[in-house]
């Protein structure tokens, strides 16, 4: 049986109000004194209890937050999921890019193949197409400078998890190294006030040699790469690795004759499992990290470029921590947080007074949909500027 795509009826509405929606609610002024969108793009999964179709039991929702209004807005909704559940709102173009299962699972199919593929929905013609034939997978989707970006494991990049560039017209997927065959890409964000692109790299046979030590029950995790790169995806630069080996050179030959000089030096060799890195301004980068792979323990750390140092990064109340996104004053990030008394939701975070603001929280997103719609989980966040 083929897994069903559509649209569900509660979100009907909400297409129809896109296309007489003034986008002008998004708008900001950037620096060139060009007009741009800036939105948070949401994918969400549930699982409908009442639903005894297998391929229709899994939901799932793509909202935007409007910044300019502070509205969470629903704007399409599709039955069954990819593994990597994926996909980005395109407001400006109507358009949502979003993955699925070759072929829907039907293993009937002579023509079979495995993988999944990019499809988009036009918002107002409420039609579906293939952009690209079937990848491994695809992870973190987001718009730049008219295309789509986004980590994508296929025969363009030798099988490894790349950055990579598509083209939604063509389907063209380019991918960073495409000549590298041992390069992983954890994850990726875009400074959209400069243009730079953060990434998180390892060593897919440094990852499968990991340090495991089975009495405690913990994974040395391996090397990770911090680079930046630009919107060409352009080579990559590293300007720091997340190991157990110190940063020497940064504090001199004669470290050893100054007990604060050494101790400054052995804090930079920082061996701990780390992903979403978010810069927050030149000389800080945000991330969230552990100190083993087998933790879900992951706190928010800060990571100080001149002192090749790593801080903890405390917000009082919370428990567990998601990605951080740097808004583009820098004055601020947007974090999907649970607190320690169970609640949760996306929150702004001020840095010059440590005030945490929620902007919506998980029954925000539930409103509306049916009662039966059980274990709805925030699967992405994106921030999209146009």
């Amino acid at each position: 049986m083929k897994m069903a795509i559509r649209g569900t009826s509660f979100f009907a509405v909400f297409i129809l109000c896109i296309e007489l929606f003034t986008l002008s609610g998004c708008s900001i002024t950037s620096s060139s004194n060009k007009s741009s969108m800036a939105y948070i793009s949401l994918v969400y999964t549930y699982s409908d209890t009442q639903e005894t179709d297998p391929s229709k039991k899994i939901k799932t929702l793509f909202y935007i937050y409007d910044l300019a209004n502070k509205q969470l807005k629903p704007i399409y909704s599709i039955s069954g999921t990819s593994m990597y559940s994926t996909g980005i709102v395109d407001y400006k173009n109507s358009k949502v890019y979003y993955t699925m299962p070759a072929n829907n699972h039907d293993t009937l199919q002579v023509d079979n193949e495995a993988g999944y593929k990019l499809i988009s929905y036009d918002l107002k013609t409420h039609t579906t197409k293939d952009i690209t034939g079937f990848h491994h997978e695809f992870k973190q989707l987001n718009l730049l400078n008219g295309k789509i970006i986004g980590i994508v494991k296929g025969s363009e990049s030798n099988g490894n998890s790349q950055l990579s560039l598509i083209d939604p017209a063509t389907g063209i997927v380019e991918p960073i190294s495409p000549d590298d065959t041992d390069v992983v890409y954890r994850d990726y964000s875009i400074d959209h006030s400069t243009g730079e692109i953060l990434t998180l790299t390892y060593s897919d046979f440094a990852r499968r040699n990991e340090n495991v030590g089975i009495s405690t029950r913990t994974v040395l995790p391996c090397p990770y790469y911090l680079s930046v790169t630009d919107s060409k995806l352009s080579p990559p630069k590293v300007i720091y690795t997340f190991s157990r080996y110190i940063y020497y050179t940064e504090y001199g030959s004669s470290l050893h004759e100054d007990p604060q000089l050494t101790e400054l030096a052995l804090r930079t060799a920082n061996n701990i499992e780390v992903k979403a890195a978010s810069r927050m301004d030149d000389n800080n980068i945000l991330v969230i990290a552990a100190t083993s792979s087998l933790t879900n323990n992951a706190t928010l750390k800060i990571l100080h470029l001149d002192k090749k140092t790593v801080d903890d990064f405390p917000i009082a109340g919370v428990k567990y921590y998601s990605k951080p996104l740097a808004t583009l004053d820098r004055k601020g990030m947007i974090m999907n947080l649970v607190m320690q008394d169970g609640t949760s939701g996306t929150y702004y975070y001020k840095f010059a007074d440590k005030s945490l603001k929620l902007l919506f929280s998980l029954q925000d997103a539930q409103k509306g949909l049916p009662n039966t719609a059980t274990h709805l989980n925030l699967i992405d966040m994106e921030f999209v500027v146009q």
